[in-house]
């Protein structure tokens, strides 16, 4: 049984892609790509021109009343591969990034290098610049070290979370101590969040995947789960889509905790 059938509720049915919003998504082409210097970093920038901010409010209402805003989506897509065996986008436009600052350097020294001096002269500059380019880091193939900014991606979402679940496993803590029926505390967790982001993960069950060597975690029950539990197993939702990067993710929470 699906977990609407059982918790029931208002009837909704999903209706096709906003009209605004598939226009918009067409219309961010061509992309806009400069590169502009501060004080101590560098930016690349891809510059779309179009904004979800053009969008009708209702329509920004509807699309972004769950708790997720579109750079918030985007910050959780941006480190995660699609699939095994491919990069994930940061890595694509990192690379992308990369090679083109590189590129812009060596052509800045070709301009002002090459061919400009008498032929000895000329050769050897050719000579700097070619080991220049020799030198260029290649990026790794391997597994690659995650990065400050990432961590803090992951943290900042981790402790909304926290929040959310600490919540939630309060509310059926007090239900246990008053001694409700499982389908009673279930049916107060529906109208508690019904309606949420991640109602269907924890109604279903789907959430409370992890056993860790002991009994199986319930939603009903408040003494077999932790609010720290449950968040891992959302982000391991969210970052990752799947159950199985429930330990992934408990490695990286205890390693941004312990330091």
């Amino acid at each position: 049984m699906h977990w609407r059938d059982k918790f029931g509720g208002i009837v909704r049915k999903p209706r096709p892609w906003n009209a605004e919003v598939n226009a918009l998504l067409h219309n961010c082409w061509p992309t806009e790509v400069f590169l502009q210097e501060n004080e101590t970093t560098t930016d690349i920038v891809l510059r779309f021109p179009v904004s979800s901010k053009q969008l009708s409010q209702e329509i920004q209402n509807k699309y972004f009343g769950h708790g997720l805003s579109l750079p918030g989506s985007f910050n959780e897509v941006v480190w995660a591969a699609p699939e095994k065996g491919k990069h994930s986008p940061w890595a694509l436009l990192a690379k992308a990034g990369y090679e083109a600052y590189w590129a812009a350097w060596t052509h800045l020294l070709d301009v002002v290098y090459g061919e400009h001096f008498l032929a000895e002269a000329n050769e050897q500059t050719k000579i700097w610049i070619a080991e220049l380019r020799a030198s260029r880091r290649r990026m790794s193939r391997g597994r690659r070290k995650e990065l400050e900014v990432e961590r803090q991606s992951f943290c900042r979402r981790f402790g909304e979370l926290m929040q959310w679940c600490r919540d939630l496993h309060d509310s059926v803590d007090q239900w246990n101590g008053e001694k409700l029926s499982k389908d009673e505390i279930e049916r107060r967790v529906f109208q508690k969040i019904g309606g949420q982001r991640h109602d269907h993960n924890v109604l279903s069950g789907k959430a409370f995947f992890w056993t860790n060597n002991r009994t199986n975690p319930v939603l009903h029950d408040s003494s077999t789960w932790t609010p720290t539990e449950l968040a891992t197993a959302l982000i391991a939702l969210e970052r990752y889509g799947t159950e199985q990067a429930y330990d992934t993710v408990a490695r990286k929470i205890k390693g941004a905790l312990q330091e």
